[in-house]
């Protein structure tokens, strides 16, 4: 395991997965979080911004920041992010293997159902806009934004500049 003990900064890179919860509950709040990833597991995402919530600290977004790792972003007491830094928003897919009950599929979805409506909450309690713009903005086939747009909208408290 990688210490953090005396980093200035924690990186979450990638698929957001269990490790990143891990390092989130391993590591002193003191010190900002570093969030560069497309997406990933759902659930692992609620439960990093339920203890971000109990223990606050800053998040600084760069390179794209989407989807699961949008709704952690969203968590952060200060949320930074660099000029170039693209933030995405979309309805939930799911990936499903070839063999599967038609339960199972129902299930899914309304896991997801529900995950997507938790995070146009969290997208609504951290911005300016209100949780059916963020619910419409989703469901138009998913939509990117700018940092400079994520400022506007309340959702970023402030760019960096290199």
């Amino acid at each position: 395991m990688i210490s953090y003990e005396d980093s200035s900064i924690i990186p979450l890179l990638g698929e957001v997965k269990e490790a990143w919860l891990r390092v989130v509950l391993e590591t002193p709040p003191t010190i900002p979080l570093f969030i560069c990833s497309y997406g990933g597991d759902t659930i692992v995402s609620q439960a990093i911004v339920d203890w971000l919530h109990l223990h606050p600290r800053e998040i600084i977004g760069s390179g794209f920041v989407a989807s699961a790792a949008l709704a952690i972003f969203t968590a952060g007491a200060e949320r930074s992010a660099t000029e170039s830094t693209r933030f995405h928003h979309h309805s939930p897919s799911i990936a499903l293997p070839e063999e599967v009950k038609l339960q199972e599929v129902q299930l899914e979805a309304e896991d997801m159902d529900i995950w997507y409506k938790w995070s146009c909450k969290q997208l609504a309690k951290s911005s300016t806009k209100s949780h059916k713009f963020w619910t419409e903005l989703g469901k138009s086939e998913g939509k990117g934004f700018s940092a400079k747009q994520a400022l506007k909208w309340g959702l970023v408290t402030q760019i960096l500049a290199p």
